[in-house]
């Protein structure tokens, strides 16, 4: 048995590190990308990120992508991702 989490657990992770007390939901859109450009084919290409944490408030759009792109990690770029800042 294999304790490798799955891409979206990874991303869980990786922005609770950064963000504890942040709202989170991670959805899996890999379903809506079947046979296009960047899926693939393990289920877990593209993801869309609903958050609301108290660091991302007061920020442009593109302050918080880029510290949310920080939080995420290089590894999981591998994923197509849309983010929401609630």
């Amino acid at each position: 048995m294999t304790n490798e989490k799955t891409r979206a657990e990874q991303l869980e992770k990786n922005i609770k590190d950064v963000f504890p007390a942040s709202n989170l939901e991670i959805v899996n859109l890999s379903h809506m990308h079947q046979g296009h450009s960047g899926h693939d084919g393990s289920g877990e290409s593209h993801f869309k990120i609903v958050i609301q944490a108290k660091e991302l408030e007061n920020l442009s759009r593109l302050q918080q992508q880029k510290l949310l792109h920080q939080a995420i990690g290089k590894k999981s770029h591998k994923s197509s991702l849309y983010s929401c800042f609630t």
